[in-house]
This record gives structure tokens, C-alpha cells and sequence, in this order.
């Protein structure tokens, strides 16, 4: 792009490789009068263009965000809906006259490896509007009907992808990558192959212990964002919990999963997937979600 905006201007990039850069330091503090202060930020927010978000329906969500947002003391936000830019320009006029900032952004679902849960929060600079993050996503191929799930695995190479994240100016942050055993083996690669130090964490104390032990010597800014699915989740999380038992006939096995500070219940059931998969000997690597599965929050509905 040939004007950068104030994101990718405080964005340092690290040559990992002689045609490759990655991030290597997220926006971390604004400058106020000259004089530097802590930035208190929410970079992976949901509305409701992402599948599964709970709309209350007697509020506008977009200006209510922007007004939950500063009453929690966030300073910038980010719009970060699965395979859609649809609500963000809602979002960017709502925050018109605030103090606010809104990043605009989307989230794809990567394979590397055996792991096909490889989610990357993709953030843009603030003149992108929800044509431009569409733009991007009809560049990687991204089906109309792929909108809005995060079911979708994108058919590209990584580095097929992290190539276009680039070409349109944005950049790449992995995602909840601490969640299931399956995620944490890919790490390694994330940081030794492709250079990442920045990280949205599920579990930040624990995992930072991780990156801590492994790399001793390398600098990470390690974050732990919202994934809000609701309006209440904004700027903070809550706990998830999923109870489940099988076979279904004849059941041999209940489990019953709690994780704190996970968003909602999504979550602990990929936990409790593996538990299951431990149990009857299965590869959970190799278990296939269903396309067509209907979220329970829309079943009672």
C-alpha cells in the first residue's frame, strides 16, 4: 500500500528467512500528548456475522459495542468475524467521534500438517473497510458460503496465505493455539519455520511457562483476547463448560469439562473430544466436524 496507516507503522517485522518477514511486535502502547501510556486492547471481537454469536435483539450491536468498549477502558478494538468483513464498517461509524480505535479484520482456519485447526486473526490497517476485508478473502478463494464458519479450512499452502495476509497489507496473528494438544504440537513450527512472536493465548499463564522453557531466548508478545461471541464477553472472558457421553446407545463413558476463561462452551467440548478419542483409542487428529452441524444455541432457538 502506498500510504501505511498508524497500525503497520508500529508494527516491527524480523526477517526470519531471505524472502520471508513476520511480526515480530505488536502495537503494545499510544502516544497521548507526548507522553507514552499503557494500551488496553481487544484484538478478536465477534458480531453478529460470525455463526454462533448471541445477539440481544433490542440493542443496535454495533453502537453498543463501541459503548461497551470504552466502558471497559479499551482503547482499540478489532473486528474480527470468521470469513467476513460484513459488519465492520457498522462498527467503524459507530466509533466515528470516539476516542475508540477499530481495526478492521477476519479469522481463516489453516492446516499445517496433521493440524487442520490452525486459526490466524488477520488485522488490516484502519482504512480497510468491509469491501477491503471481503476483497482479501475472494483473493484466498474463500466461497460465499464459507462466510461467517469456522468450520472452513482454506485450501491454500500456509505459505500461500501468509503471502496474500501480506500483499494486502495486514498481518497475522495465530490464534487459541494452546487449546488442544493437536494445536500446541504446531507451535513449533509457528515460531522456528515462520517466525511468529505474537500469539493470542487461551491459557496465558500457563502457556507462557512454554514459550518461556522452549525458547529462553526469544522475545514474545504473548496476548490473550476476548473471542467474544456475545456482548458481555467483550474485553474479557468467561468460562466454558460441556458435558457428554458415549457410545450413544449404550454408553461406556460420561465427561463432564470445565476450563476457565475460555468464552463458551466450544471450547472445552474440543477437550472433551479428545477424551473421548483417548478412551476408544482413536486418532482425534483424524476426527472430521461436520459441515452441516447445527449449533446447539440455534437448536433451541
Amino acid at each position: 500500500m502506498a500510504k501505511k496507516s498508524a497500525l503497520r507503522n508500529n508494527i516491527e517485522v524480523e526477517s526470519v528467512s531471505k524472502d520471508r518477514k513476520r511480526t515480530k511486535k505488536l502495537l503494545s502502547s499510544t502516544e497521548e500528548n507526548s507522553n507514552k501510556r499503557e494500551c488496553v486492547l481487544d484484538l478478536r471481537i465477534h458480531t453478529p456475522s460470525s455463526l454462533g454469536y448471541v445477539p440481544l435483539n433490542f440493542l443496535d450491536t454495533a453502537p453498543a459495542l463501541v459503548r461497551l468498549a470504552k466502558a471497559k477502558g479499551l482503547d482499540m478494538i478489532a473486528v474480527t468475524d470468521y470469513y467476513s468483513g460484513d459488519f465492520i464498517d457498522r462498527v467503524q461509524q459507530a466509533a466515528k467521534g470516539t476516542s475508540l480505535m477499530v481495526i478492521p479484520g477476519t479469522v481463516v482456519r489453516c492446516q499445517i500438517d496433521s493440524c487442520s485447526e490452525v486459526f490466524l486473526a488477520c488485522l488490516f490497517p484502519e482504512s480497510y473497510d468491509s469491501k477491503a476485508v471481503n476483497d482479501f478473502l475472494l483473493k484466498l478463494n474463500v466461497p460465499k458460503s464459507a462466510a461467517n464458519k469456522p468450520t472452513f479450512i482454506l485450501k491454500q499452502s500456509f505459505e500461500e496465505i501468509l503471502g496474500i495476509i501480506d500483499e494486502c497489507g495486514g498481518i497475522a496473528i495465530p490464534s487459541t493455539m494452546d487449546k488442544t494438544p493437536s494445536r500446541m504440537s504446531v507451535i513449533p513450527t509457528l515460531v522456528e519455520k515462520y517466525g511468529f512472536r505474537v500469539f493470542d493465548l487461551s491459557y496465558l499463564p500457563e502457556t507462557k511457562e512454554y514459550f518461556k522453557k522452549k525458547w529462553p531466548k526469544l522475545k514474545f508478545h504473548l496476548l490473550s483476547f476476548s473471542s467474544a461471541n456475545a456482548l458481555a464477553q467483550v474485553g474479557n472472558k468467561t468460562n466454558g463448560w460441556f458435558a457428554g457421553f458415549a457410545p450413544y446407545d449404550n454408553p461406556e463413558i460420561a465427561v463432564v469439562v470445565v476450563v476457565e476463561n475460555v468464552t463458551h462452551g466450544g471450547y472445552t467440548a474440543e477437550v472433551a473430544r479428545d477424551i473421548f478419542a483417548e478412551y476408544f483409542g482413536m486418532n482425534a487428529s483424524k476426527i472430521v466436524e461436520s459441515q452441516e452441524a447445527i449449533p446447539s444455541i440455534q437448536q433451541i432457538r
